[in-house]
């Protein structure tokens, strides 16, 4: 079992702070470009959406969630958890 003794809190290396929030931001961006340009190209089409598209934005609601808290997490709390051996 492992007591609070043997965890410390550290913060990453500055080019690693650079490095996630860089791959965080770019594959959203990405993303959303992709997505974006789904949805126009469904619409000049006169396609109707149909599930896969709603999963679809509804997917992309999440992965901006989950980057969101990299994100806030990276910038308030700047602290990770490392367990010592």
């Amino acid at each position: 079992m492992i007591d609070d003794s043997q965890m410390t809190t550290t913060a990453l290396p500055p080019f690693r702070d650079v490095a996630v929030l860089a791959a965080t931001g770019v594959t959203l961006a990405l993303a959303t470009i992709a997505l974006f340009l789904r949805l126009l190209s469904r619409r000049m089409a006169n396609v109707r959406f149909w599930w896969d598209d709603y999963f679809e934005v509804i997917a992309w609601a999440f992965a901006t969630a989950f980057s969101s808290l990299i994100v806030i997490c990276q910038w308030q709390a700047h602290t990770y958890i490392h367990i010592e051996r």
